[in-house]
């Protein structure tokens, strides 16, 4: 993790503060592609992607889609991760999520590629929402395609814009050359509004 003041200058090498590595305790999974999230208690944790194994893998498992919690010390320098509280299932939790808090539902929202029920890649965009980012639910699916090996909806970022919210996609999709090399070598960049969020919807 690394932090810096508010207040200071952000290009002066000296005024950034890099935390200590985690050690390896655990799974073999690969962590990545990090969100530095306020929890309920104001401290700052880190909420990482775990690299997705396989459905088969996971289901033999016993859990769905993962991703861990790591726990930032007041100073920024100190990584807390307890295996047996701290990895958590989350739709979506294999792939690129980014995390953000909504103060008037008083939830955690995300936009994630859920890799199971139903078995997708990437070809699957779901909005979920939690109230403390260890409980997460499927609101609603957002894009969908029925082919995962060359469709994608992936790496999205977004932004609350009132009772709406506005995201960007890194989209595999068709095109007048026949599409997308595969569902990761995405050709567009698409722009989406998924009106009115709050609205909780069931899953489709």
């Amino acid at each position: 993790m690394l932090s810096v003041p508010e207040d200071v200058d952000l290009l002066d090498r000296g005024n950034w503060v890099v935390s200590e590595m985690l050690e390896h305790t655990w799974s073999k999974t690969q962590w990545i592609e990090g969100n530095a999230v306020v929890d309920r208690d104001g401290h700052v944790v880190n909420l990482l992607r775990t690299n997705f194994q396989s459905p088969v893998a996971l289901e033999a498992a016993g859990y769905l889609d993962r991703a861990a919690i790591v726990h930032v010390s007041e100073d920024g320098r100190h990584l807390v991760h307890d295996p047996d509280f701290h990895t958590i299932n989350m739709p979506g939790g294999g792939t690129k999520f980014t995390v953000r808090f909504d103060p008037e539902s008083d939830r955690y929202w995300a936009l994630v590629n859920k890799q199971l029920d139903p078995d997708a890649r990437r070809n699957r965009l779901y909005l979920v929402s939690s109230p403390d980012l260890y409980r997460w639910t499927t609101e609603r699916l957002l894009l969908s395609h029925p082919d995962p090996d060359h469709h994608a909806f992936q790496y999205v970022d977004w932004v609350f814009e009132g009772d709406d919210i506005l995201y960007v996609s890194r989209t595999a999709f068709d095109d007048e050359d026949g599409g997308a090399h595969n569902y990761h070598d995405a050709n567009y960049l698409t722009f989406h509004r998924a009106e009115s969020f709050r609205e909780r919807q069931a899953q489709e």
